[in-house]
This record gives structure tokens, C-alpha cells and sequence, in this order.
């Protein structure tokens, strides 16, 4: 199992190489995305089944989850974020956020609730969620200030939860908070999109401004 994950990840750094050169080539200042894509998810895919001989089918998954960063962020960078990059950059933070349920539905279904899974998830949750935000900085989608209240708030909130897991309490997420949570993440997705869209209702035509819209729904 090891042997092939260990493939697997030379395999995908390999086909990013062979991208990068052909950028190089092309005169092109970054990586071309026919090559990084596949690249990428062949390489995550390595190191989640590398993770799975030692990890559990969901915190393999967590750590999948936490990989996909870098590559987001790569794709919010100055210069290359295009409508194109920008739609596969909210396509994968999607699936970074629906993940967290997937993996917290398999371990509940599989019985493998783990204290390193009770680690890993929140851990992961906060290093997609907020690394993003702070990214959206640089494209002045989203206030400094904003982003600085956010991260307090989640640091405060995992800094309480911490110290009453100390002393033997559990506290669960309420209602409230899940839907704040959610509209977080529904807003970030509207500022990645970030560009204004025509969109045919059937019955109307509008154009929305995802910026605004995520912008709205972080306040």
C-alpha cells in the first residue's frame, strides 16, 4: 500500500514538473492548469493513501482536505485569478467543505470517532477557512479588518473549546452556530466566484454580484 502511494505522489509531482517546463516553454509566467489539476489530485491522492496505513478512512480524508489549501491559494494569486481559476477555486473549496461532513459521516457510520480525528477536524476546518480569507486580502475582496475579527473569533472560540475539553466538558456545536458557519462558507465561495454573472431564472434574467453576495453573508 505504501509502494503505490509513494507512486502515486511521484506520479503527481512528476506530471506538475512536466507542467511547469511546458509553462517555461510557452513562455508562461505560472503553472498551466491542464497540467496542475491532475497533477495535484494524483498527488493528494497518494498522500491519502499513505495517510489511510496508519490514519482511518476519515482522517485520511481530513488530511486530504487540508492538502487542497495550497492549491486554492495558488489559484487566488494576483495575476492568474481569471473567471476560469476563479470558478475551479470554488469548486474546490467546495469540496473542501463538504468533505467535513463526508468524514464526519464515515466515522460515525464506521464507529471510528478518535481523539486524533477530534483534532485533525477542527484543525482542518480552520486551516481551509481561514487561510482562504486571509488570501481574499490580497485581491481586496474582503476588509482587513473583517478578516482580523474572524480570525479572533475562531481562535477565541477553539481556545474555550479547548480548555473546557480540559476540564472534562464537551461543548457542541448549537444551531446558531452551524449556520453561522455555513453562511461563512457560502460567503467566501460568493467572493472567490468574485465576478458578476447573468443569471436566467427561467422566468427572468438577473445578474448577480457573487463578491457582494459572499461579502454580505460574512458580515
Amino acid at each position: 500500500m505504501r509502494i503505490i502511494s509513494f507512486f502515486l505522489m511521484g506520479i503527481g509531482v512528476a506530471i506538475m514538473l512536466i507542467g511547469r517546463l511546458y509553462s517555461w516553454h510557452k513562455g508562461f509566467p505560472f503553472f498551466t492548469l491542464h497540467f496542475l489539476l491532475p497533477g495535484y489530485a494524483v498527488f493528494i491522492g497518494g498522500v491519502m493513501l499513505f495517510a489511510k496505513t496508519f490514519l482511518d478512512l476519515p482522517n485520511a480524508i481530513t488530511v486530504g482536505r487540508m492538502l487542497m489549501v495550497p492549491l486554492i491559494l495558488l489559484l487566488l494569486v494576483p495575476g492568474i485569478f481569471v473567471p476560469q481559476t476563479a470558478f475551479i477555486a470554488a469548486a474546490l473549496f467546495s469540496v473542501a467543505a463538504l468533505s467535513d461532513m463526508l468524514d464526519g459521516y464515515l466515522a460515525r457510520r464506521m464507529g471510528s470517532v478518535s481523539v486524533v480525528g477530534k483534532f485533525l477536524d477542527p484543525l482542518a476546518d480552520k486551516i481551509v477557512y481561514i487561510t482562504v480569507l486571509i488570501s481574499l486580502i490580497q485581491m481586496n475582496s474582503v476588509p482587513t479588518w473583517l478578516v482580523l475579527v474572524v480570525v479572533s473569533r475562531e481562535l477565541f472560540i477553539t481556545g474555550l473549546r479547548s480548555v473546557a475539553i480540559s476540564e472534562g466538558l464537551v461543548m457542541d456545536a448549537s444551531r446558531g452556530g452551524k449556520l453561522k458557519t455555513a453562511f461563512g462558507l457560502i460567503g467566501v465561495i460568493g467572493m472567490i466566484i468574485h465576478y458578476p454573472y447573468q443569471i436566467d431564472f427561467f422566468l427572468f434574467k438577473s445578474t448577480i454580484h457573487f463578491h457582494a453576495v459572499g461579502l454580505a453573508l460574512t458580515y
